[in-house]
């Protein structure tokens, strides 16, 4: 029953992982596609501003507002989704998801190497070829 439980939180931890990379793709959508209307906007100004060459300052001025406006309001919302991308940190142990289902994993049984090494910041196994580790980020010391 116990196994159980922690296959669940296993999967959970997935699930929000997986939630957290769509946040990060959709961000960098929300930017390539969410900026189209606002260039197509500036450009019609534009061009209205450069096809009458003696009253077409004021065109031009709006349409460069209207990119200097567009490019703030798309770069905000992308920088808002991309934050909803964060890895969680769990406020009472300091660690991440990450860590957490790497423990969960060793806990439920996964054999560790030979040659691994054991992180002195979270106690994650690593393998003997790397030289950070894989949960935390700490290095080998």
């Amino acid at each position: 029953m116990d196994q159980n439980k922690e296959v669940i939180d296993a999967l959970r931890a997935l699930i929000e992982a997986t939630d957290r990379t769509t946040r990060a793709v959709r961000s960098l959508a929300l930017f390539v596609i969410g900026y189209i209307p606002w260039l197509l906007a500036g450009a019609v100004f534009f061009s209205f501003g450069f096809v009458n060459p003696y009253d077409g300052g004021p065109y031009i001025l709006i349409g460069a507002v209207i990119l200097v406006v567009g490019s703030v309001v798309v770069i905000a919302q992308s920088l808002r989704e991309l934050g909803l991308s964060r890895v969680p940190i769990n406020s009472a142990s300091g660690s991440t998801v990450a860590s957490n289902v790497e423990s969960q994993l060793q806990a439920m049984g996964r054999p560790a190497a030979e040659n691994d090494w054991r992180c002195s910041s979270c106690g994650v196994a690593n393998g003997k070829a790397l030289n950070a580790c894989n949960a935390c980020g700490s290095f080998r010391s």
